[in-house]
């Protein structure tokens, strides 16, 4: 295979991500700044989450009469505790507990930059600029409606204790374009490794070359394998963590929403109810839009890797049919020798080592949503 100068790679591409996120205490991967400014900055940052956190808690828990209904109170609080137990978790695991593991998936990914070619490397920089306008913009939305119906629900002395409610929202929906962001690198080199693979077939055909070998492909998976083990090392407990959070936010979420909208709970002041729905409904929609991203980033780079297989297969099928001469022979048992252990391998992304990210996981979250309102509504009544 033909080794393409590059000269962009992964830190290139991921600058503008590592940027934001060096501002939230969770810095480049391959790059993790030792420094004592730097060390004094993350625990800055974890000291400000938890001042805001035990500032806001208190003022919920003083103001709980102005809410419209308990339900509505405990919501709050709950949705205040785990989300700024994410960005905690997150920080630490970041800078601290999977220090190594960030590294090594890092130099991985950058080891590999030969699969990929300038071209793929401008556009991957492309998309997670648009991602990162993308998610700002639906942010100040979210918080300027936000403002708004807070200021008309309850008056504005009571919304500045929902500012860490964004700030750790800041900090999960980052940590997520940053998961899928990883998986997305490890699916283009897949691809480029199956585009590769195709190619040198191809070539070694035509060329009636009797150097066939396919061994360098097998190790580069196996790396790629390699790297999606590392991933799930840096990030599991971080996906297990945006599940948990959207399966109690959505469950309160989609509850206070029925609660409103049955007329049930009573919003302050006598102001139309819609605004407060929408804001609910928005709630949810967001939380479960981070599940589904990270499930889909997930689902497509593993069926990417196991795609490779089939490639073989379809070269056997389509450039080898019959062959003839000894090379064409050595090429065809080579490439079955490839399909069949890549076949064997068992490519999934996990979330502490026991939960699949899949489709039906996924599934199974939603329903256990739906559930878990059903028995809030039995209980309410």
């Amino acid at each position: 295979m033909k080794n393409t100068q590059v000269k962009f790679n992964e830190n290139d591409v991921f600058h503008q991500l590592f940027w934001f996120r060096r501002l939230l205490a969770l810095p480049n991967a391959q790059k993790l700044n030792t420094s004592y400014s730097y060390l004094f900055h993350v625990v800055g940052m974890i000291f400000l989450l938890l001042v805001l956190f035990v500032w806001s808690l208190f003022n919920k828990c003083k103001a709980w009469k102005e809410f419209s209904s308990l339900s509505v109170f405990v919501f709050e609080v709950v949705t205040l505790i785990i989300l700024t137990l994410f960005s905690l978790v997150t920080i630490l695991f970041t800078n601290f507990l999977r220090r190594k593991s960030f590294k090594v998936l890092m130099e991985n990914l950058t080891e590999l930059d030969h699969l990929m070619n300038n071209l793929q490397f401008r556009k991957r920089r492309k998309c997670i600029f648009i991602e990162l306008v993308t998610v700002h913009l639906v942010f100040v939305f979210l918080y300027i409606y936000d403002i708004y119906t807070s200021v008309i629900s309850f008056e504005s002395n009571t919304y500045i204790f929902k500012i860490p409610d964004f700030i750790n929202q800041y900090v999960m929906t980052l940590e997520v374009v940053t998961m899928c962001n990883y998986a997305q690198a490890i699916k283009c080199k897949f691809k480029a490794l199956n585009l590769s693979l195709k190619k040198y077939v191809k070539s070694s055909v035509q060329n009636s070359s009797m150097n066939c070998d396919l061994d360098k492909y097998m190790d580069m998976h196996s790396k790629l394998c390699s790297t999606i083990s590392t991933f799930n090392d840096c990030f599991g407990v971080q996906i297990l963590g945006v599940f948990f959070v959207g399966l109690i936010a959505t469950t309160y979420g989609a509850f206070i929403f029925l609660l409103y909208a049955s007329g049930n709970a009573k919003i302050s002041y006598d102001v139309s109810v819609f605004y407060r729905l929408m804001l609910f409904l928005i709630f949810i929609c967001y939380f479960m839009l981070l599940g589904i991203i990270i499930t889909v980033s997930c689902v497509a780079t593993a069926w990417t890797g196991r795609h490779t297989a089939t490639v073989c297969y379809k070269q056997l099928l389509q450039t080898l049919p019959f062959p003839k001469s000894l090379c064409e022979r050595t090429l065809k048992k080579e490439l079955l020798a490839l399909a069949d252990q890549v076949s064997q391998r068992q490519i999934n992304f996990t979330a502490c080592r026991f939960l699949t990210i899949d489709f039906k996981t996924l599934c199974t979250l939603f329903g256990s949503t739906a559930m878990n309102v059903i028995i809030l509504l039995q209980f309410k009544k």
